[in-house]
């Protein structure tokens, strides 16, 4: 847990430190949107396979009988099912605990009421770029020639060194083909305002961020 005991009641586990600080500066923008969040802790448990360490010292942590809800946030990847698995084994062990209520979210998020997109964080991020990111070029055509340049270097890589998230790589391309953002890492760019926030790819999260974590009125 890095050091970090429990501090809050309402508390979200992050499978990598992109997805923590991502949600921290979604959780601001709700913020200035006017939802009223309660109390909340995020970790980053760095990756699924220390999940369940993770929450093994989570349980014997000082103050653990003080939280009352748990959001844990992961990568689809490639392989939904065994993720999906892992993540639900998870949700149960946290539930056995009558204080708790847990549940997940799957980036880059719902595809359907019912079905998870394949794929990563940076997939809805590449979504939700601005307009206005791309400066001076056309913004769809800033995205193609991005997407254009990394499936090249990808073809050229080949199939035993494949990029496992392809988004992360054209997201990158594209931030360099600006002056604003050139140089900056991707959650910086978001800090910068690279990303819209109230893009629909972003509206299943919000939503279930609001059932879940909403305070009571």
């Amino acid at each position: 847990m890095a050091g970090s005991g429990v501090k809050a009641s309402n508390l979200i586990l992050c499978e990598r430190l992109e997805i923590a600080q991502f949600i921290q500066i979604y959780f601001k923008h709700l913020q200035e949107e006017n939802v009223k969040l309660p109390d909340l802790q995020i970790f980053n448990y760095n990756g699924l396979e220390r999940l369940t360490s993770f929450l093994e010292k989570l349980e014997a942590s000082e103050n653990f009988s003080s939280v009352r809800k748990i959001l844990i946030l992961a990568d689809v990847g490639a392989k939904l099912n065994a993720k999906e698995i892992a993540i639900i084994c998870a949700e149960h062990q946290l539930n056995e605990f009558a204080h708790i209520d847990a549940t997940y979210y799957l980036l880059p998020g719902l595809r359907t009421t019912k079905h998870w997109e394949f794929g990563y964080l940076e997939d809805a991020l590449l979504k939700a770029l601005c307009i206005e990111s791309s400066e001076a070029c056309n913004h769809h055509n800033l995205r193609s020639m991005a997407a254009e340049y990394i499936y090249s270097v990808a073809s050229n890589r080949g199939k035993e060194a494949k990029f496992t998230n392809h988004s992360l790589h054209v997201l990158a391309a594209y931030l360099a083909a600006t002056e604003k953002y050139v140089g900056m890492r991707i959650i910086d760019a978001a800090y910068n305002g690279a990303f819209d926030f109230n893009h629909p790819v972003f509206d299943p999260l919000r939503q279930r961020i609001e059932s879940f974590l909403k305070e009571d009125s």
